[in-house]
């Protein structure tokens, strides 16, 4: 993976997932991070963790899913 600006190789990278519910993001606002026990669960809990990628990743683009109703992710 490279930095789309310089093409610089990056070390990782971290992906914030965040759903609005309502007429704007001012109504209502949840953060999704990883859980800190597993890279692909997600969590709402204070204290989770930025979503980050392995150093499996060796393209330029990814494709994330998040399942919210069963509260995982993944990358592609």
């Amino acid at each position: 993976m490279t930095d789309a600006q310089n093409g610089s190789p990056l070390i990782g990278a971290s992906v914030v997932v965040t759903v609005y519910v309502g007429e704007s993001k001012n109504d209502q606002q949840t953060n999704y991070g990883s859980d800190p026990s597993d890279l692909f669960k997600l969590s709402t809990a204070d204290g989770n963790w930025n979503i980050w990628f392995k150093d499996d990743v060796n393209g330029t683009e990814v494709t994330v899913t998040a399942d919210l109703n069963a509260m995982t992710w993944k990358y592609e």
